[in-house]
């Protein structure tokens, strides 16, 4: 069994796409497990089927699924490398405050955002070359820096509990992704990523009731929208859309839909021979509910 944080010899087999279009390189484990390698992340390390590749088992999540990081072929953690500046931008850090960044280049052509000081600070010209240590590698870009968690902005607010917030603006935070910056009922800044809440229709000046959550034992606490179609315990009828073997070819991947016309994926040990099936949501996690199959009719 693999161990989250170890490294493993993968064997690469072919490249496969999956019902949403994405396409995946198969690895065979050292267990002789097959796991799924997202491509487009990777197209720089000319992996092809056949290859040895070391990776590093990143994370292992609730369901078990795991996430496998290669080797970079140049950039090692720890280490210091020179980087391109290519320009630099205002942007948000993870608190909501405004600060610069710093846009450099990889090896690959890849443009990574670094925190640069806040307005009135010296910033590098662009064309200019910086010293940045390389903290890890994470879907084949290097980190160079590690945001802070800003556990004290969660003063007051207890864990498991709901709360009214506020959006007050979408801002764009050192990483490139768009954020909701909201506001508590004590004042303090949180924000939360759009790109899982988009369905809700959340815009800036509208309120909105969300839980202080953790996605895992270790993680920070998060802000977690309450879904504005389902509540924690609702049953309810999907449409079987598509089914895929998995990788491994120990269960199926069901990929279904709902009256909204959102789309669900659930996996399950047998294959429905119907149409439709029934579902309970458990918890919501990043905007979509956790399902467990309830029945097939």
């Amino acid at each position: 069994m693999l161990k989250e944080g170890e490294e493993y010899i993968f064997t690469a087999g072919k490249e496969i796409e999956t019902p949403d279009g994405k396409l995946y390189r198969l690895l065979t484990g050292p267990d002789n497990v097959k796991y799924l390698l997202r491509s487009e992340y990777y197209r720089g390390y000319a992996i092809n089927e056949g290859n040895e590749i070391t990776c590093r088992v990143d994370k292992i999540n609730c369901r078990g699924e795991v996430f496998l990081e290669p080797h970079h072929p140049v950039y090692e953690p720890g280490k210091q490398y020179e980087f391109k500046i290519v320009s630099h931008e205002l942007r948000t850090d993870y608190s909501g405050n405004e600060t610069y960044a710093l846009i450099i280049e990889d090896v690959f052509g890849n443009k990574i955002a670094v925190p640069a000081g806040k307005r009135n600070s010296e910033i590098p010209q662009p064309g200019s070359y910086i010293n940045l240590k390389v903290e890890k590698i994470l879907k084949g870009k290097p980190v160079l820096y590690s945001p802070s968690p800003g556990t004290g902005r969660f003063s007051g607010l207890k864990y498991g509990n709901y709360y009214d917030f506020r959006i007050e603006k979408i801002a764009k935070v050192i990483d490139g992704e768009e954020l909701f910056v909201v506001s508590d009922p004590y004042g303090k800044w949180h924000t939360i990523p759009v790109k899982y809440y988009r369905h809700y229709n959340l815009k800036p000046g509208a309120e909105f009731k969300g839980r202080i959550i953790k996605h895992s034992r270790r993680s920070s606490w998060k802000i977690e929208p309450c879904n504005p179609h389902y509540n924690k315990g609702d049953e309810i009828n999907l449409k079987v859309e598509s089914v895929t073997p998995a990788a491994g070819g120990n269960y199926f991947i069901l990929t279904l839909s709902d009256e909204f016309g959102f789309i669900h994926t659930l996996n399950s040990k047998t294959r429905p021979g119907v149409n439709y099936i029934k579902c309970r949501i458990k918890s919501f996690r990043k905007g979509k509910p956790d399902l467990l199959l309830c029945k097939v009719f």
